[in-house]
This record gives C-alpha cells, structure tokens and sequence, in this order.
C-alpha cells in the first residue's frame, strides 16, 4: 500500500502508507518551529493533497529558520523534513529560494553557546547534499 503527496494531477512522492503517515506527522510537528501553514490537506483516499504555494512557502521558512539556527539539535530536527520538501517543491517545478540566498543574521530565538563561542548557523549545501541523496528513495 502506498499514499500519494501530489498537487492536481501531478505526482511529487508516492511512499508507503506507513511512510506517507509518518512524514505527515513530522511536518505537522516541525510546523510549529516556523508557524507557517504546511499547505498538506489532511490524508484522503490514498492521497495527501498539497497546496503548492502554501507547501513552497512552508519549505522555504523551514530552510531559513534550519539556516539561522545556531542550535544543532533544533537543525537536526528540521533538516529530513525540510530536505524531503525541497525535493516535493522542486518535483513540482518550484524552487526553495532560501537555499541559494545569501546567509540571514542568527536567530535569537534559540541559541546554541559552546565554550568557544556560538555554534555554527546551518549549511545550505548540506541540505542541498541531503536532498539530492534522498530524491532517488522518492518514488513517484
């Protein structure tokens, strides 16, 4: 059994039920990290609708809070399902502009201080590297 995430017609991931679901439930829980609607309807028949707009935005808060974010953990929690994203967005024909722009200042509102300092914002490569290793596993 499998679901598919598609927008009208257009097919962005076809993964397993259980998969599917999963996913669903993570971007429900990593919403409230950005407080952007995530543009997924609720589950249908077989289906998750996906209002693009409202996904592709979605997308693009997640990435640019993953990128300003000095907590490596709260980046850790956002990055599969922002990877995952970029590449529904970009199936779609879209682009996730806050990957290719330049860095944003630091969010304040979780910081990470190490002993030496403030931990690192987060790579935009590594979310580019993580989607396009991902992508294949997306059957669609």
């Amino acid at each position: 059994m499998s679901q598919y995430f598609q927008a009208g017609r257009t097919v962005l991931w076809n993964p397993a039920t259980g998969v599917a679901r999963l996913f669903a439930r993570n971007v429900e829980a990593v919403a409230g990290a950005v407080e952007v609607p995530t543009g997924i309807g609720p589950e249908g028949n077989d289906d998750y609708e996906i209002d693009l707009v409202a996904f592709t935005a979605f997308v693009d808060a997640l990435v640019r809070r993953y990128r300003t974010s000095t907590h490596r953990i709260l980046r850790a929690l956002i990055e599969d399902v922002a990877a995952l994203g970029i590449v529904m967005v970009e199936r779609a024909g879209g682009t996730v502009e806050a990957l290719t722009e330049a860095a944003s200042p630091m969010d304040t509102r979780d910081v990470a201080v190490l002993p030496s300092g403030f931990g690192a914002t987060g790579d935009a490569a590594r979310l580019r590297a993580l989607a396009d290793e991902l992508a294949p596993y997306m059957p669609e």
